[in-house]
């Protein structure tokens, strides 16, 4: 079940170069998450002021912006999500100020589901560690200890794993591209040897990022005889399923599934990746 709920910005704040934070009082949405799912923000909106007043004044641009959930607080009615600017509906949003009147749908889509005590290798690429910082929480609260292999361009993208650091029983491998932290080269360079030594110890890969880095960790990990779920970003309209306007080919070239309801979480061997 989604709701389409009115929320206030109740923090907002830069953490890297075009990366930001934003939390949100969302006491029905918040209570419903679950990791790997997603919220459809409308970017910019003027609305009466009066509590749960939905009358908007201007809405532009029109479409909202699906973004993935990075943390809730059901205690505080509270969802955080972490994004990139990368166009003109995130760029408006990153303009937005604390105590802003936000219009949310969600929770969406089919999220990450795992059963209790699997032994899991966590690998992202930049932003796309956004949606696996919820799951890597209730992984590590279940004393799963987790692998985190984090992926960045540099180091001033390293701050992304503050709250991971902070949570118990997790394993943390770093790599940027330009060698500036941690192992110098690609994160799936770091998967590879990651896998030569502890593929026994891992029952299953998550992947997000980038859909060459996707593929790549998909290929390494099916070399390794191990399942993938990975988590797609997809341009999209209504985020229910509508318009059809989020697709994703199958791999069997025989039909279409649907970022918004099919997903964004699927398994490696179920869709395309470009890249």
């Amino acid at each position: 079940m989604w709701y389409d709920e009115l929320g206030k910005i109740s923090y907002h704040t830069k953490i890297a170069p075009q990366i930001f934070l934003m939390k949100i009082k969302l006491p029905k949405i918040s209570t419903s998450i679950h990791p790997g799912q997603f919220v459809n923000i409308q970017v910019n909106g003027a609305y009466d002021q009066k509590e749960d007043s939905f009358a908007t004044i201007i809405s532009d641009p029109l479409l909202r912006r699906p973004i993935s959930v990075y943390d809730v607080c059901p205690q505080e009615g509270e969802l955080s999500i972490m994004y990139q600017v990368v166009g003109r509906g995130t760029q408006i949003l990153s303009s937005q100020a604390e105590g802003t009147r936000l219009k949310v749908m969600g929770p969406l889509g089919n999220g990450f589901s795992l059963d209790e005590g699997q032994k899991v290798a966590l690998v992202s690429g930049g932003i796309g560690i956004a949606p696996l910082y919820l799951l890597s929480k209730k992984l590590a609260s279940n004393n799963c200890q987790p692998h985190l292999l984090a992926g960045f361009s540099g180091e001033e993208q390293v701050r992304l794993l503050q709250d991971f650091h902070e949570l118990n029983n997790m394993n943390i491998k770093l790599a940027t591209d330009d060698g500036s932290a941690g192992y110098h080269g690609q994160v799936t360079d770091l998967l590879k040897n990651f896998l030569s030594s502890y593929q026994e110890q891992i029952d299953m890969v998550v992947t997000c990022g980038p859909e060459i880095m996707m593929k790549k960790v998909v290929d390494l990990a099916t070399r390794a005889n191990l399942p993938v779920k990975l988590s797609v970003e997809r341009k999209m309209a209504c985020g229910v399923g509508a318009c059809l306007g989020c697709t994703c080919e199958s791999v069997d070239n025989q039909s279409y599934k649907h970022a918004c309801i099919d997903g964004p979480v699927f398994w490696g061997n179920e869709v395309k990746l470009n890249g």
